[in-house]
């Protein structure tokens, strides 16, 4: 992901002055600076949520994850088992592939059919689906959220959407991570779990944290 000539301006307080960077491809970087230097505007301009007064910045086409510090939950009337375990949407995916078989059986010539068996069965390979079980137990024990499995993410308080909203994060297999303070509702043990965690993740990671600590971990 590079920037260049980043500038960006709210009426007279100026954010960025023909800023530039460059960030390669699956580094883990720390984003660091007084409160109101631009870091979460940083990732909102990432997001597209925020427009430059000029210059770009290019992301490569790379599928971001995004935890904010308040988080939202567009559908929260569904289990914490549901919502996390929905960021890979393999069960889906493998219903789709066994009625393509079925089809491809009833019509074997069909190169339609074979074609988008090829494209299931590629996107069912990005979510790595044989390792995913056992990545997504781990973060469920890890991140302490075991207990609430049943319950209704619009149950749960502000604090406990932040951590399970984490938790998906983590199961999700982003190109990119873009984490805003993402310490702030955890324990120790789950810190701990999450900077293991994060070194071991395949895709890059920017974090915006006061946290030294857990940056230079």
């Amino acid at each position: 992901m590079r920037g260049e000539n980043i500038t960006l301006s709210f009426g007279t307080n100026v954010i960025y002055d023909g800023a530039e960077f460059n960030i390669p491809s699956r580094a883990k970087c720390g984003i660091v600076g007084v409160n109101g230097a631009g870091k979460t505007t940083l990732f909102k301009v990432i997001l597209g949520q925020i427009k430059l007064d000029a210059g770009f910045i290019d992301v490569g086409g790379e599928n971001i994850g995004y935890l904010p510090q308040q988080v939202e939950i567009e559908n929260p009337d569904v289990t914490v088992w549901d919502f996390v375990a929905g960021a890979r949407p393999i069960a889906a995916l493998e219903s789709e592939l066994n009625d393509l078989y079925v089809a491809l059986a009833q019509n074997p010539d069909d190169e339609n059919i074979q074609n988008k068996i090829d494209a299931v069965q590629k996107r069912l390979d990005y979510y790595d689906i044989y390792n995913a079980e056992a990545a997504l137990l781990e973060i469920i024990e890890n991140m302490h959220i075991g207990d609430w499995l049943d319950m209704r993410v619009a149950n749960l308080s502000g604090g406990q959407k932040s951590r399970v909203a984490f938790a998906r994060l983590l199961y999700s297999v982003a190109d990119l991570l873009l984490l805003d303070e993402p310490t702030n509702h955890l324990d120790a043990a789950s810190r701990d779990f999450v900077c293991d965690y994060l070194r071991r993740y395949r895709g890059g990671v920017l974090i915006i944290s006061h946290d030294t600590e857990f940056l230079n971990k």
